[in-house]
C-alpha cells in the first residue's frame, strides 16, 4: 500500500475497515463460500424502517457479468452502487458518491473496472463511438493516454476514474474523511485486485 493511502486509511478507520469486508467477501465469492444474506422481509423491513447506511460506495461498469453484490457477497443496504459503462464519471454517478458521502455516511469509495471490459476494447481498437458511447470513449482515452495493452488499459482507467472521483469529492465534501480506491476484478476467477500502490 503507498504511503498516501496509508495515511488516507490512518485518518479513516471505517474506510480501512470497509475495505476488509470487501476483501473478506470477495475471498468468500471466489472460494465458492457465499454465506446466506439477510434479504428476507426482517432485513427489508429494517433497512425501510431505519434506512440505508451501506459500508462502501462502488462505481462499476454496467457489463451484466459484473454485479458488486455478488462479487463482494453482500447483502442488502450494504453497498451502494453505482455502474456506467467503462465505470466512467458523470454527472448522476458524481451526484450519488456526494449522496453516499454526506447523507448516507459512506467513507470508502471504489472504483471497480474489470476484465473483458467493452468501453476499453472498443476505446483501444480506434472505432468511432457515436452519441452517448463518444463521452465514455473520450474518458476512457484520457485515463489510458496512448497505452496500448489492454489489461493496463483497464487498470489505467480504472486508476484515472478513482483520482478524478476523489478530487470532486474533496470539492464538494471538504469536511469529511474520504478514501478512493481503484480495483480491477478478473471475471473469469472472481477475484478482485484493490491498487494499492
Amino acid at each position: 500500500m503507498n504511503q498516501k493511502l496509508r495515511e488516507a486509511f490512518a485518518r479513516c478507520p471505517e474506510a480501512a475497515e470497509a475495505l476488509e469486508k470487501l476483501k473478506a467477501g470477495n475471498a468468500r465469492f471466489v472460494a465458492g463460500k457465499t454465506q446466506e444474506l439477510p434479504r428476507d422481509s426482517a432485513r427489508r423491513e429494517s433497512l425501510a424502517r431505519e434506512g440505508q447506511y451501506p459500508y462502501a460506495f462502488l462505481l462499476t461498469c454496467s457489463d451484466s457479468r459484473v454485479v458488486p453484490e455478488f462479487i463482494f457477497s453482500a447483502g442488502l443496504g450494504e453497498l451502494f452502487v453505482t455502474r456506467a459503462a467503462g465505470n466512467v464519471l458523470g454527472t448522476s454517478i458524481l451526484a450519488s458518491a456526494q449522496y453516499a458521502a454526506q447523507d448516507l455516511g459512506a467513507k470508502l469509495f471504489v472504483v471497480l473496472g474489470h476484465s473483458q471490459c467493452g468501453g476499453v476494447k472498443a476505446t483501444l481498437s480506434g472505432e468511432e463511438l457515436s452519441g452517448a458511447l463518444a463521452h465514455m470513449g473520450q474518458r476512457i482515452r484520457a485515463g489510458i493516454g496512448r497505452e496500448t495493452d489492454y489489461l493496463r488499459a483497464v487498470e489505467l482507467n480504472a486508476r484515472a476514474e478513482a483520482a478524478d472521483l476523489a478530487a470532486r469529492l474533496l470539492k464538494y465534501c471538504p469536511e469529511q474523511t474520504l478514501v478512493v480506491v481503484p480495483a480491477v476484478y478478473d471475471i473469469e476467477t472472481g477475484s478482485v485486485r484493490f491498487l494499492e500502490d
